[in-house]
């Protein structure tokens, strides 16, 4: 689901008659104001991955994993790469 507009609304889902229970979803005019990556310090052998998640944190005090919306960035990838879903 993507916010459009603030608002509350209802979603359900259905398929061959069976429905869904309700779904309230607010949509608020939340930004984000920081990213926290974690782990925050993590060690890993050569070879290993470790699955990082950066956790978007907006002004209305929600959190939400942003992971595959962020572009990832390694300061020497001659020692690590990151691909685009944070692993």
């Amino acid at each position: 689901a993507t916010g459009v507009t603030e608002g509350i609304i209802a979603v359900e889902a259905s398929k061959d008659s069976i429905e869904s229970n309700t779904a309230n979803v607010t949509v608020t005019s939340a930004v984000l104001k920081s990213i926290q990556v974690t782990p925050a310090n993590p060690t890993m052998a050569k070879g290993n991955a470790v699955q990082l998640i950066a956790q978007g944190m907006y002004s209305d005090g929600s959190s939400v994993d942003i992971s595959s919306s962020v572009a990832w960035t390694s300061s020497n990838t001659d020692i690590v790469t990151v691909t685009a879903d944070g692993l």
